[in-house]
């Protein structure tokens, strides 16, 4: 007998059986929301998110006629999304950017403002264990180097470091699938 397939309550919990690539757009999305809001779902948030910025390419574009650059308070703008919700989205695009800059050779897009450790700070989210989302993210900084260093890591060696469980290794992973998914569409 065929065995039943397995559904999963969150994308989270996907990215952990399956990898990050077997998750849809909205769905790297709604792991990168953690929660929805009393009104709606983290997926339905991502939904939101993908209708008014056009799926993932219309994230990372640096312009966005006649806006401008997509910013937090741009994707304030979506219902349910309030500031860290909108920082942890954009944080991840701007490590997709980051990392195109550096494996690009794109010397015209490595800004280090705000530096590499807050942008992963501010995808972890909260601390715990008495340390703060930002000494996690420098302490992944020192153990792999780099942010180019974190990219293809099993995340297994990432909740080793103190602090730093599964929900937040699960964020800091669909960030750098979002880089894996859109670095073909950044010029």
């Amino acid at each position: 007998p065929e065995e039943p397939k397995k559904t999963w309550n969150h994308p989270g919990g996907k990215l952990l059986d399956l990898g990050s690539g077997s998750l849809s757009q909205k769905e790297l999305l709604a792991v990168l929301l953690g929660s929805g809001t009393g009104k709606r779902t983290a997926m339905e948030i991502a939904d939101l998110i993908l209708d008014e910025f056009v799926h993932l390419p219309g994230l990372h574009r640096r312009q966005w006629p006649p806006y401008g650059p997509v910013t937090v308070a741009m994707l304030c703008r979506v219902p349910g999304v309030k500031r860290a919700k909108a920082a942890r989205i954009w944080a991840a695009v701007e490590i997709a950017r980051r990392m195109h800059a550096l494996w690009g050779r794109r010397p015209d897009l490595e800004s280090q403002d705000p530096p590499d450790a807050r942008l992963i700070a501010d995808i972890l989210g909260a601390g715990v264990q008495g340390q703060s989302a930002l000494q996690m993210a420098e302490a992944l900084l020192r153990k792999y180097g780099s942010l180019a260093g974190l990219y293809g890591v099993n995340m297994d060696g990432w909740v080793k470091l103190r602090g730093l469980n599964s929900v937040k290794a699960v964020r800091l992973c669909a960030a750098l699938e979002l880089y894996h998914r859109i670095k073909h569409w950044i010029k």
